[in-house]
C-alpha cells in the first residue's frame, strides 16, 4: 500500500545519528580486541547470537514463535539479514587481522556512495541533486583529510582487507535501501529476523571452521563481544531501522562520515592522543558535508512511497 513520508529531518534524527556514530566508532576498536584472540566467524556468530538474544525473545514474546518466524519466508527480509549483518559482521572482521581499526573506519565511509546512488534510483524521496552530491563528495575530502596518514599506511599486502571493508560498506547501503520493502514490519522486527538469520549461517559455519573455544576467551575478550553483541548490534541496530524510518537511508549512510571522526574524538579525550589542525579543520569539513547533504532533503513535500 503507497503511504506519504515526511523527508524533513529532526532534532531527534541527528541525535540518534550521533549517538549511532559514537557506538559504532567505538565498535571498530572492540572487533579489533576481540577478532585477533577468536575469528572473524566466530565475531560474527558472536554478535548475532547476544544479538537475537537481547532482543528476538522479546519479539517471541510478544508474537509468538509463528508470529516471528512468518515473516522469515520474505526473500527482502532474508537479504537484509545477509547483506545487513551477516556478510558485513564476517567482512570487517577479517579486514581487522590485516589493517588498523582507524583504517577500518576510513573505508566504511565509501558507503554514503552507493546509499546516494542507489537512493536516487529505488526512492523518491532520496534524490541526487547538486547539493547532496557536493556534500556527499566534501565529506569524502574531510574523512581524507583526518586519516590522511592512514590511507598512506595502507600497502599492496592490505588489499584484499580494503576491498572486503569497501564491500562491507557497500553491503550495509544495500541493506539500507531494501528495508523500506518490509516497512510493514516494526524496527524491533526487522532487527530480531535480520540477527536471527546471520545467527543461523554465522554459528554453523563457526563451528565447523574455527572451532572457537570459549572457555579460553580472557574477560577482555568477553567485554569486547558483550559490547559488540549487545550495544553495538542489538541496541544500535534497532536504533539504525528506526532512524532509516524516520529520516531515510540517506541520511543514515551519514554515520559513516562520523565514526572515523568519533574515532579521533575518542583518542583524543580518552587515549591523550593530539588533535592538530588538520584534524580540526577534517572535523569541521565532515560537519558542514552533511549539512550539504541533507539541505535538499528539508524544503519537501509529502510523496507517495513507491508500493
Amino acid at each position: 500500500m503507497a503511504g506519504y513520508k515526511k523527508t524533513g529531518i529532526s532534532a531527534v534524527d541527528v541525535a540518534i545519528l550521533l549517538l549511532l556514530a559514537l557506538i559504532w566508532g567505538s565498535a571498530f576498536g572492540a572487533i579489533k580486541l576481540a577478532v585477533e584472540a577468536t575469528a572473524p566467524l566466530t565475531i560474527a556468530a558472536s554478535r548475532s547470537v547476544l544479538a537475537f538474544l537481547s532482543i528476538g525473545l522479546v519479539v517471541i514474546f510478544r508474537q509468538g514463535v509463528a508470529g516471528f518466524l512468518a515473516p522469515l519466508v520474505n526473500p527482502r527480509l532474508m537479504f537484509i539479514g545477509i547483506t545487513g549483518t551477516f556478510a558485513p559482521f564476517v567482512l570487517i572482521s577479517w579486514a581487522e587481522l590485516h589493517i588498523a581499526s582507524s583504517q577500518a573506519g576510513l573505508l566504511m565511509a565509501s558507503g554514503p556512495f552507493v546509499t546516494m546512488i542507489g537512493g536516487h534510483f529505488i526512492t523518491r524521496d532520496e534524490q541526487m541533486t547538486p547539493l547532496r552530491v557536493t556534500g556527499v563528495l566534501t565529506g569524502l575530502v574531510g574523512v581524507s583529510i583526518l586519516f590522511w596518514d592512514g590511507v598512506q599506511s595502507l600497502g599492496s599486502s592490505s588489499v584484499l582487507a580494503q576491498l572486503a571493508l569497501i564491500f562491507a560498506a557497500c553491503c550495509y547501503a544495500s541493506s539500507n535501501l531494501s528495508v523500506r520493502a518490509v516497512s510493514h514490519l516494526s524496527p524491533l522486527q526487522i532487527a530480531a529476523s535480520s540477527f536471527f538469520i546471520s545467527a543461523v549461517i554465522s554459528l554453523p559455519l563457526a563451528l565447523a571452521l574455527e572451532q572457537p573455544r570459549p572457555l579460553s576467551w580472557s574477560a577482555e575478550i568477553w567485554a569486547a563481544l558483550l559490547w559488540l553483541g549487545v550495544i553495538s548490534t542489538a541496541f544500535a541496530f534497532s536504533l539504525r531501522y528506526v532512524l532509516i524510518a524516520r529520516a531515510g537511508a540517506g541520511f543514515m549512510s551519514n554515520v559513516g562520515y562520523l565514526i572515523p571522526l568519533v574515532a579521533a574524538l575518542i583518542g583524543w579525550l580518552v587515549l591523550d592522543e593530539p588533535v592538530d589542525i588538520v584534524t580540526i579543520v577534517a572535523m569541521i569539513i565532515i560537519i558542514i558535508s552533511i549539512i550539504l547533504a541533507q539541505r535538499s532533503g528539508t524544503h519537501f513535500k509529502d510523496r507517495p512511497e513507491r508500493a
